[in-house]
């Protein structure tokens, strides 16, 4: 059974889309309930030096991880969004880039961002995005593009971009937290004057919850 979801998994990544590490430990978690499940049927388990040496080796890492946490957080768009409310930015226009780039900050902002080469604007972002821009030339293209059609914006993402001073600001880094994911605050075309495009939503109307009141 754990060999064959192995195999499963090895062509699921190979064939369709690369599997992330949440995805795989439900290998390990395969082979522990086979284990489990022969102890409580009374037969005595294989379990071999290997096996133990690698769960013990999973609850150090379990509780290194936890430290970790508790000294860092996992995630620093709270410092971004922080950082765009004190700079009194909530209102201005705002790009993302990549698409993913905000996932937590529209949450805790309600920032509308733009989704590059899109024209339009979103604060949900789904996992299986693909983003247009695949190169250095081509978002500095897009940036010129964007600037001369719709004056000065302002730019959150994960890409560390050369501040000019001129054309592109930085208005602040956000130290990266334990996903491994920093944030960047830019203003785009700072001489130029501010235009709002009214733009659409990228993912449609949201549905309402239904009414869960008692009537």
């Amino acid at each position: 059974v754990v060999g064959g979801l192995m195999l499963a998994t090895m062509a699921m990544s190979i064939l369709v889309y690369p599997l992330a590490l949440r995805h795989l430990m439900l290998i390990a978690l395969m082979l522990i309930l086979v284990v489990w499940r022969q102890c409580e049927a009374g037969r005595r388990p294989s379990v071999s030096t290997g096996f133990r040496t690698w769960l013990l080796s999973a609850a150090v890492c379990g509780l290194i991880t936890a430290a970790i946490n508790f000294a860092i957080p996992f995630d620093t768009a709270h410092l971004a969004a922080a950082q765009i409310r004190k700079q009194g930015l909530q209102d201005r226009p705002w790009v993302a880039f990549p698409a993913s780039a905000a996932q937590g900050v529209p949450a805790l902002t309600g920032i509308l961002f733009e989704r590059p080469e899109s024209d339009c604007k979103q604060d949900f972002v789904r996992w299986n995005f693909d983003n247009p821009l695949r190169s250095w030339g081509q978002l500095q293209a897009w940036l010129h593009t964007k600037a001369q059609r719709d004056g000065r914006f302002y730019l959150l993402t994960e890409v560390p971009l050369k501040s000019d001073g001129k054309f592109v600001r930085s208005l602040a880094e956000i130290p990266v937290g334990y996903n491994g994911q920093e944030y960047h605050l830019f203003v785009v075309g700072e001489d130029l004057p501010q235009r709002t495009p009214a733009l659409p939503v990228c993912n449609g109307p949201a549905r309402p919850f239904p009414d869960l009141r008692n009537s």
